[in-house]
């Protein structure tokens, strides 16, 4: 099959130069998607396409754990009449998110996930170089876990970053402020920052 992607490329790139929103060029790669074949994995195992996803995961994947203070709103009604968010205070507790994406600017690649992993894939645009990247994750949390428990026998890099993430998880599902969040937050953090080059620690966004 004659590689789709300088098409795609093209496509995009231009959507790119008219700076259409990441919103817009994303949608338009939901389109390519459903029109475009993908070969590749038919004949494989279940096991044999976790490795296979596990390798992508350690090669080009970010696993993250985030904290931000947790916040509350508001509504205020504007002179117009329009109602807008209004941020109304922000509390101690912390909300804790959990993360795995994979960024690549290969087509077929994302349309391989999408097909045999589902997930949700996401076009970032940026302008001042004229190039995008695509971004793979799992489309909810359940799914997330589901990933990991099947990638985590075949990781080797990131190993350790997705046996805490499935833990804290576990974690939220039975509290989403559990209080032993916060320690492997912590354990995260620092595992980050061993496999940083110069103790710096790594940004996963």
């Amino acid at each position: 099959m004659q590689s789709a992607n300088p098409i795609i490329k093209n496509i995009l790139g231009e959507l790119v130069k008219l700076r259409v929103p990441s919103s817009g060029l994303s949608k338009v790669f939901q389109v390519l998607f459903e029109n475009c074949p993908v070969e590749g994995l038919e004949n494989v195992s279940e096991k044999e396409k976790y490795a296979w996803l596990a390798g992508l995961i350690d090669g080009e994947g970010c696993i993250g754990l985030y904290k931000q203070n947790r916040r509350c709103f508001t509504y205020e009604r504007q002179k117009n009449g329009k109602y807008k968010r209004v941020l109304k205070s922000i509390g101690e507790q912390f909300n804790y998110y959990c993360l795995l994406r994979i960024t690549n600017n290969f087509f077929e690649l994302m349309i391989t996930l999408l097909k045999y992993f589902r997930g949700k894939v996401q076009v970032t645009a940026h302008y001042q170089y004229g190039t995008f990247t695509f971004n793979w994750r799992p489309e909810d949390q359940n799914y997330l876990r589901e990933i990991l428990q099947n990638v985590l026998p075949y990781l080797v890099v990131k190993k350790q970053l997705a046996g805490l993430l499935l833990k804290a998880i576990g974690l939220k599902k039975i509290n989403a402020i559990h209080p032993d969040l916060e320690e492997i937050y912590y354990q995260f953090r620092q595992l980050q920052g061993n496999k940083s080059k110069g103790g710096r620690k790594k940004k996963c966004k």
